[in-house]
């Protein structure tokens, strides 16, 4: 997402050191059995900054006879397709509404901004056909991406000159390729 320019949390992994000081010898036995690896980032929030996610925004524009997702939308267009071209890319299956969302100023209680995309520990699915959890329709999170594109298509040929980042596998890394390949094409 780095690469695309898209504003997204930045995950480092944690020393064994860290680990240590939460995890049961049990779980981190089991976290490298399955070849998982345990990520840290920066706090994003403060006294003075708050996440709203999707969901009580949702409840608030509900209550006010609001549309969210068309709110969302107009908030920042840009943000909200770079979401949807993002989660196809990396076929995140896990970006329920709780996990995208919003800033707010507490002082004055106004969002500020989109928060930056975070928790993708459910991405590089082998899935197909993973359903979108944030367009209003129901929808893949192919088409929402088809979509997005039609809307405001982006420069995704960084992709091509990258090499693999190190913690994904030669087929992950394939099937990113393929994935934004097909973006390209219209597909």
């Amino acid at each position: 997402m780095t690469a695309l320019d898209i504003p997204h949390i930045h995950y480092q992994l944690s020393t064994e050191e860290e680990t240590d000081s939460y995890l049961t010898e049990e779980r981190k036995q089991w976290i490298r059995g399955v070849g998982e690896a345990v990520v840290n980032s920066r706090i994003f929030t403060s006294e003075d900054v708050s996440l709203v996610t999707f969901e009580e925004f949702r409840i608030y524009c509900e209550n006010n006879g609001m549309n969210a997702f068309r709110e969302a939308f107009e908030f920042n267009n840009e943000f909200y397709i770079g979401m949807q071209i993002a989660d196809y890319l990396l076929n995140n299956n896990d970006r329920h509404e709780q996990n995208w969302g919003f800033l707010m100023d507490n002082a004055t209680g106004k969002l500020t901004r989109y928060c930056p995309l975070f928790d993708h520990d459910h991405a590089f699915s082998s899935y197909e056909n993973i359903l979108s959890q944030t367009t209003e329709f129901t929808s893949t999170l192919k088409e929402a991406a088809r979509e997005a594109w039609d809307q405001l298509p982006m420069d995704l040929r960084v992709l091509d000159e990258m090499d693999r980042p190190e913690l994904l596998s030669e087929q992950q890394w394939r099937d990113v390729l393929g994935r934004k390949e097909e973006l390209e094409r219209g597909l």
